[in-house]
C-alpha cells in the first residue's frame, strides 16, 4: 500500500478542515431529538453540544470547519453561518 504524502512544502503549512455531521439520520434517534430539531442543538449545560464542538476545534489547528446538515434543519443553524 502507498501513502500519499502531504503536499505542503516546508514553507507551506497544510491547512486543516474539520467536518461535523450536526444532524440524525437514523430513526432510532427521535425520542431524543423530539424537541429539538437536530442533535446539534440539544442542550448540555445550558450550551448546545454544537458549541462545545466549535469550541474544541477553536483550540487546535483546525482552519476550515463545515458543518453538515439535512435541509429540513438548516433553519436551525442559521446563526452558524457566515
Amino acid at each position: 500500500m502507498v501513502r500519499n504524502e502531504p503536499t505542503a512544502t516546508k514553507n507551506e503549512e497544510a491547512v486543516l478542515t474539520a467536518l461535523i455531521v450536526a444532524d440524525c439520520f437514523d430513526r432510532r434517534f427521535a425520542p431524543v431529538v423530539a424537541e429539538s430539531s437536530s442533535w446539534s442543538c440539544l442542550k448540555l449545560a445550558n450550551i448546545r453540544i454544537l458549541d462545545y464542538a466549535l469550541e474544541w476545534l477553536s483550540r487546535t489547528e483546525v482552519r476550515d470547519i463545515i458543518i453538515v446538515v439535512s435541509s429540513s434543519h438548516e433553519s436551525a443553524l442559521g446563526d452558524f453561518q457566515e
